[in-house]
């Protein structure tokens, strides 16, 4: 399917992410659905992944629908 039959469909994408807390052996998820008009074209998501002063890994849900042009 090309970018305009994706956009005319009634298709939904459903992103499911899940992950190991390992300081608690907590599970972590995040699940989220676009359908086809709010998928933006020559855009990715921009990394939520850091590392803090103490050169510890971060992870910043405030970044996790921002995107950015490829």
């Amino acid at each position: 399917m090309d970018s305009d039959a994706i956009v005319a469909s009634s298709d939904e994408i459903i992103v499911i992410i899940s992950g190991t807390k390992e300081s608690m052996a907590q599970a972590i998820h995040a699940r989220t659905a676009y359908i086809a008009s709010e998928l933006q074209w020559n855009k990715r998501f921009v990394d939520v992944l850091g590392n803090l002063e103490s050169g510890r890994r971060s992870l910043d849900y405030s970044r996790f629908h921002k995107v950015e042009p490829i």
